[in-house]
């Protein structure tokens, strides 16, 4: 009697896997006519205006077995096409998925990628002394911290030194995290031996988006500094430690 009763339940979950799979559960997004998105990705900021439309179908097929699923608002149908608007965005996970359904039950579907960011509220340049030689500091650290932006992993840092007009880059940085809501990282960059020769120093931090994003891409720029305001130990504590060390010297010789 148990081995019967597995197979009849067995058999209902098959039969309701197939009855689901006839009414539209199931998505292909490998069918011949796939819906197609306008724009075919979306690269909005939180809290502004955004807005698609999808076609349903290039060829014949009947509006009233299309739709669009969508995670906010509500799309406004158009015969085949889905036209979809919010004048304030404020979720940072929107989906959407257009389709339509084919005779046998299966939905023919596309899915819209979609980014929505945030720019940072600023953008802080940093120069540090790491260590130095004979009281003489020989690296730095650049940092450059991007405060509250999403999605990080779409930050392109830069750092630029200029002298007289000329500007050149020192390096470029990347964050290999990823962000669902706003976050601030700090990107640091190791360089040695900088001339104290009225050179300026910045960052910048660029929005990546590729072609979708916007044009030309934002760029979000540091206040500049020169090497004198860089993060050091003081005049005063160099001669403390120098002193130090020098005391140390004569005791070390006297105890020989």
């Amino acid at each position: 009697m148990k081995m019967i009763s597995f197979h009849i339940t067995l058999l209902s979950l098959t039969t309701m896997t197939f009855i689901c799979g006839l009414n539209g559960s199931s998505c292909d997004e490998d069918c011949a006519d796939k819906p197609v998105f306008s724009p075919p990705s979306l690269v909005v900021q939180y809290g502004h205006t955004a807005s698609f439309r999808c076609t349903a179908c290039q060829q014949a097929c009947q509006h009233e077995r299309t739709g669009m699923d969508v995670s906010v608002g509500q799309p406004r149908k158009d015969g085949n096409m889905m036209l979809w608007k919010v004048d304030e965005l404020l979720e940072w996970d929107l989906s959407a998925t257009c389709y339509h359904t084919n005779d046998n039950g299966t939905r023919c579907c596309s899915h819209l990628p979609v980014t929505v960011y945030s720019p940072p509220s600023f953008v802080v340049f940093d120069l540090i002394d790491l260590f130095y030689d004979d009281f003489e500091y020989i690296q730095y650290m650049l940092e450059c911290t991007v405060v509250a932006v999403r999605p990080i992993e779409n930050i392109v840092v830069t750092f630029y030194k200029e002298v007289n007009g000329s500007v050149e880059t020192i390096g470029q940085l990347k964050s290999r995290q990823s962000s669902r809501t706003p976050e601030t990282q700090t990107f640091s960059l190791k360089v040695s031996n900088l001339k104290d020769d009225g050179s300026l120093y910045r960052c910048e931090a660029k929005f990546d988006f590729g072609p979708e994003g916007p044009q030309p891409p934002l760029v979000y720029t540091s206040m500049v500094k020169d090497i004198h305001a860089r993060s050091l130990m003081s005049s005063s504590n160099k001669l403390n430690v120098s002193f130090s060390v020098q005391c140390f010297m004569l005791l070390l010789f006297s105890l020989i």
